[in-house]
């Protein structure tokens, strides 16, 4: 028989051995190996644009990128490419080098958000490299894994984002 405190060890190094091996944090890919990668094993790119002044992306990255359920959802189901419009010059994207023009905007950045600067902002490609999704604002932790979800599982299909949110969350 167990004694007691065998049993509270062997749990201890279960959960100690379980949470070492939890990703602490998403898997950051370049957009062009993104999408090259996801052309091989059909998981869709997911691609976070951001601004070093936009308090909900501060949010975003501090807590639902850290959220270990968001992590995991993010690293197992698609390849994440994270693009600071406030730094990034020069973006690669099937081959064509697009380059910030003289009003400091880079023409792939408006293509992707098709000319809707409201941040965060979330665009999903498919492996073909087309867009299936453009999401625009913050959502909080549950909604954006139920968006998550709603894109991975393709249940865009059926349901619009507002009729699945309301489905999966009740709001």
């Amino acid at each position: 028989m167990f004694s007691l405190k065998k049993t509270i060890s062997i749990i201890t190094i279960f959960i100690v051995t379980t949470y070492a091996q939890a990703p602490n944090s998403i898997n950051n890919y370049s957009l062009d190996e993104a999408v090259k990668l996801s052309n091989k094993t059909l998981k869709k790119t997911l691609v976070y644009i951001y601004t070093d002044w936009c308090s909900y992306c501060e949010i975003m990255e501090q807590v639902h990128f850290k959220f270990f359920p968001v992590v995991k959802y993010i690293n197992d189901n698609f390849y994440f490419v994270a693009i600071n419009t406030d730094k990034i010059d020069t973006i690669s994207f099937q081959g064509i080098i697009f380059v910030k023009d003289s009003t400091g905007k880079n023409p792939l950045i408006n293509m992707l958000l098709k000319d809707n600067y409201k941040y965060p902002a979330f665009v999903v490609i498919n492996e073909k490299g087309e867009i299936l999704s453009r999401i625009y604002g913050y959502l909080d932790k549950e909604e954006f894994l139920a968006y998550l979800r709603f894109i991975n599982e393709e249940r865009y299909r059926d349901y619009t984002w507002n009729d699945y949110k309301k489905i999966a969350l009740g709001k």
